[in-house]
């Protein structure tokens, strides 16, 4: 008996792994699914591509969808805007029926590899880049049929694949420049596209990218952001239009620019086109150095005074006769004005849109060149009103011209940050949660308790690395009792005596808009024989130092000593003499 029941249940075992293997494994017996897509497709051009699916089997298929992914470098259209998978819900499909479901979808280029500028979403081209080539045979959209079969509880799957055809350049871009141009020259850069996708396009933007040695000064047309971004909007099937730009070179060497044409799909930007080019830039005959305070890299601070050299060169030029002319442009808000002293017969007036301009004349000019200079003052105050209010630059525009011939040159200086450390001491500051115990007059061999506020106030610039201490006087403990409103508050080393607190970056203008970071810490005194009579020492001069992440620079400041003065206990004040 027991070998019969060992066979039956043997053979249901074959029967539950036939049944899975042939049901839940997924029978594609009576499943068609069949593509119909373009015999054409252009980058940024949507098109409908339609999966239809058929049901010749003898049976209904209940809760049937339909699954689409697709390859890299398309995207879907509409509901499903910017994703690559998606699934739709047929429902119930009947013995014989044949249902088809449209998806929109577009091509995008493949956005250039190395150096790159994120504009509103999407990749520009990198300085100096090529466009990267799409592969003309992309792997193939995926669909995928999911279904119960009536009577059945497994379900059902079958998928198909669909190779698209060759994806074509619809929407064209160019970017022509000069092959050679002299530094200091004016070159004219153009760009041109054209719609030949066989459709109305909208939702365009395109962006141009500049080497580091162009100085843009005008385009045909006002730039949407910054001086190389235009939001073209729509533009009409078989239609092109182009944009002028012109600039100017300020180093030797091989130039390179890019453009890329963008199309919108909701908030985000997808490149479509993208095209670059290069000039190669001589030495001009006419050169303008410049630097500050003998300086080539000098980082400015507030209140400094500013001493520039403007130095210019002749190859083999010869000078118009009316000799040469000389300008610096100050256009930072930084320059105090007021303070401008020019040397070497500089005369101070306004250039154009009414720049503060430093202008001389040189009359003979000597063939081996010479310069020029001025001195001005960094005013003392940031100014800062807003959070965007940072990484400020002093920025001057030279240009020396002998007849038509011009030498020009940007010259940018940082302004480095600020990071302001104040200490003030309480001793009734019930506020902070801390409570001090002891005799107020403090005396002579009696302990009394004292808590010691640290607050930072950041101006221009993050910083990061930062570090604040101060040593204990003899006689004075810490209590370990710490806070703060950061993520750290100070510690104690015992080995050098020190308070200290470290923070891991503060942002600019924290302190000044919104929160300053604040530290409180209790510390014990008790007051030797020495002292009485006097505002006993509770804290030695607290130093802090940062690095400027703008400038790289160590940035450095302090406060001065804590007593038992406490000028800023309002309760205390006049009572910190040692009886």
């Amino acid at each position: 008996m027991k070998g019969f029941w060992g066979w039956i249940v043997g053979v249901a075992l074959v029967a539950g792994g036939a049944y899975y293997f042939l049901f839940a494994g997924g029978s594609a017996e009576g499943v068609q699914i069949v593509f119909k897509g373009p015999e054409k497709i252009s980058y940024g051009a949507p098109f409908e591509l339609t999966v239809g699916v058929g049901n010749s089997s003898a049976a209904v298929w209940k809760s049937a969808s339909l699954s689409l992914t697709l390859p890299a470098g398309f995207i879907f259209i509409g509901g499903a805007s910017g994703g690559s998978f998606i699934t739709k819900q047929i429902g119930d499909v009947g013995i014989g029926s044949f249902t088809e479901i449209p998806f929109t979808v577009m091509a995008v280029a493949e956005a250039p590899k190395g150096e790159m500028n994120a504009v509103d979403g999407y990749g520009a081209v990198g300085k100096g880049e090529e466009p990267t080539p799409v592969a003309e045979n992309p792997v193939a959209f995926v669909a995928e049929l999911s279904y119960v079969q009536g009577g059945s509880s497994a379900i059902f799957q079958k998928a198909e694949e669909w190779l698209p055809p060759i994806i074509t350049s619809g929407f064209e871009v160019t970017i022509t420049a000069p092959e050679k141009a002299a530094s200091g020259e004016e070159a004219e850069i153009s760009i041109t596209y054209a719609n030949k996708t066989g459709e109305d396009l909208d939702g365009l933007v395109v962006k141009a990218s500049y080497p580091r040695s162009f100085i843009f000064t005008s385009a045909s047309a006002e730039a949407d952001v910054g001086d190389g971004t235009w939001n073209i909007g729509g533009l009409k099937r078989g239609s092109a239009d182009s944009i002028l730009i012109k600039g100017r070179f300020t180093e030797v060497g091989t130039a390179q620019f890019g453009v890329s044409v963008a199309r919108a799909n909701g908030a985000a930007k997808y490149p479509i086109a993208a095209a670059g080019t290069s000039v190669e830039v001589t030495a001009a005959p006419l050169a303008l150095v410049m630097d500050v305070n003998d300086q080539p890299d000098y980082v400015a601070r507030t209140g400094d005074t500013l001493a520039y050299t403007l130095s210019y060169t002749m190859d083999g030029l010869t000078p118009a006769k009316s000799g040469i002319t000389i300008t610096a442009d100050l256009f930072s808000p930084f320059f105090d004005m007021a303070t401008v002293v020019p040397a070497d017969g500089g005369i101070v007036g306004r250039g154009k849109d009414g720049i503060p301009r430093i202008s001389w004349h040189v009359a003979k000019p000597s063939s081996e060149g010479g310069s020029v200079g001025f001195t001005v003052k960094v005013k003392s105050d940031y100014g800062i009103r807003r959070l965007g209010d940072r990484n400020f630059v002093l920025k001057v525009h030279g240009e020396v011209v002998s007849g038509a011939t011009v030498g020009s040159l940007d010259y940018e200086t940082k302004l480095m940050g600020r990071t302001d450390v104040t200490a003030s001491g309480y001793f009734r500051d019930a506020a902070s949660g801390i409570v001090n115990k002891g005799v107020m007059p403090p005396r002579v061999g009696n302990l009394t308790e004292y808590t010691v506020h640290w607050k930072l106030v950041n101006y221009a610039t993050d910083v990061r690395g930062v570090t604040v201490r101060a040593k204990l006087p003899q006689g004075v403990t810490f209590t370990d009792k710490a806070k703060s409103n950061v993520d750290t508050k100070p510690t104690y080393d015992a080995g050098t005596r020190e308070v200290v607190w470290k923070l891991d970056r503060i942002s600019a203008t924290t302190g000044l808009i919104g929160t300053a970071p604040e530290a409180v810490f209790q510390l014990s005194s008790v007051p030797t024989v020495d002292m009485k009579g006097k505002n006993a020492p509770l804290l030695g001069s607290t130093d802090l130092s940062a690095t400027d992440d703008f400038t790289g620079v160590v940035i450095h400041s302090s406060a001065p000593e804590v007593t038992t003065a406490l000028p800023d206990d309002a309760t205390a004040v006049g009572q910190g003499i040692v009886q």
